[in-house]
């Protein structure tokens, strides 16, 4: 049996997958809660802050007491998180140009190009670190015996974790997610 689309009926569907003006309508471009990153009242660290915040949280996590550790991790993967995330916006106009302008930015404004290099290394370093505190969340979270939350955590690790620059994350988290869940490797 042949199945065959009249094209009235496709070029219906096409019209009613357009947006109708009652719904452009609705849509509000002056909202700005899409662009919230930080809630009011909540605080925000400086850069050099946050550096502090993850010395003490290290600090804490190699003593060995994860009652005090796991707050001071969770704060600095947040913070690292949306510091990760600011910095990388201020390269994003030059993600969101054509080829042609990228190559202009490179050559018109090398300074500019360079201190876009820098952010975005300095960004990549903070997801890393992110991720890194992500499995030490874990790892705590095991040590005080809320295994669900440390399998939730180790799998989104492996999410969020690039396997060709985050290697050692990687093997760590596979290896503790894997421990946890009683999965060994058959040779």
């Amino acid at each position: 049996m042949k199945i065959g689309y009249k094209p009235t009926t496709l070029l219906f569907v096409f019209w009613m997958a357009l947006p109708s003006p009652i719904q452009a309508q609705t849509s509000d471009e002056t909202d700005m809660s899409r662009y919230q990153v930080v809630e009011e009242g909540t605080g925000f660290p400086m850069f050099y802050e946050l550096a502090d915040q993850e010395d003490m949280a290290r600090t804490t996590f190699e003593s060995g007491d994860c009652d005090e550790a796991l707050p001071l991790i969770m704060k600095y993967s947040i913070g690292a998180n949306k510091m990760a995330n600011i910095i990388k916006q201020g390269v994003a106009p030059y993600y969101d140009a054509s080829r042609d302008d990228k190559a202009d930015i490179m050559r018109e404004n090398r300074t500019r190009f360079e201190q876009l290099v820098k952010a975005e290394n300095t960004s990549n370093a903070l997801i890393y670190k992110r991720n890194e505190f992500w499995v030490m969340e874990a790892e705590c979270l095991l040590k005080i015996g809320d295994r669900e939350a440390a399998i939730n955590k180790l799998y989104r690790v492996l999410d969020k974790t690039s396997g060709s620059s985050e290697g050692y994350i990687w093997d760590k988290a596979r290896d503790l997610l894997w421990k946890t869940v009683g999965y060994t490797e058959t040779k």
